[in-house]
């Protein structure tokens, strides 16, 4: 992924990126009751299984050399990446992240319910549609330079929440600082603990976090 090569990568993960995001909020999606998150989660599951199956027959068909690099990138790494990576990721970061962050009101109000938002004033449906896109841009994007490390973005928000409460003007910037140190962390353990073959960022950091999910589903309920 070298030179205008890297610039478009983001921009084709994204078109596919809102392709599987349409689809999961059409099979969500009831009248009269609007868009359920638990059956949200549910359908972007299954659509996700079946999009992984399609993705390693097709892999299954590439050349060696292409496979292992496939598999690398799926697995989650951000071994090898140069600054042109960086400079790639970075205008989707800075358009998106204020964005998101200016709209942190309209977020605190979703965790009230739909209807009292709407009291408040929040125009839910559209609100709703934009920072998904949003939400989905910044995955795809990230994911197309490091792969999937899918871990990060379930454990970091948890952890932020415990430690900055529930308003998201306070446990965004926190969510990504907590993520980046993750990141980093899985990085490093990945890299210095398992030679001479190290092991990707993404296997590290699902190896930690399903554990905390498992202590996220047992523990003491306050």
């Amino acid at each position: 992924m070298d030179g205008p090569v890297s610039l478009l990568i983001p921009a084709f993960a994204f078109i596919g990126g809102t392709a599987a995001a349409v689809l999961v909020f059409l099979l969500s999606y009831e009248r009269g009751r609007g868009l359920l998150p638990i059956q949200l989660i549910l359908t972007g599951i299954s659509i996700e299984a079946g999009l992984s199956a399609m993705t390693l027959f097709l892999s299954l068909r590439l050349d060696p050399d292409t496979y292992a690099f496939t598999a690398r990138w799926l697995a989650g790494s951000v071994w090898g990446r140069d600054w042109i990576h960086v400079w790639t990721l970075l205008p989707w970061i800075a358009v998106l992240v204020p964005c998101i962050y200016m709209a942190s009101r309209t977020l605190d109000s979703f965790s009230f319910g739909d209807d009292l938002a709407k009291g408040l004033g929040s125009r839910v449906g559209r609100s709703r549609l934009l920072l998904l896109a949003a939400a989905v841009a910044l995955s795809c994007a990230s994911a197309a330079m490091a792969g999937g490390i899918g871990f990060i973005g379930l454990a970091a928000p948890h952890i932020a929440r415990q430690l900055a409460g529930p308003r998201h003007r306070h446990f965004l910037p926190l969510t990504a600082l907590v993520g980046l140190v993750i990141l980093v962390c899985a990085d490093t353990i990945g890299r210095s603990l398992f030679q001479p073959s190290p092991v990707p960022a993404g296997v590290v950091a699902a190896a930690l976090g399903g554990p905390y999910f498992l202590y996220l589903l047992f523990r003491p309920k306050k």
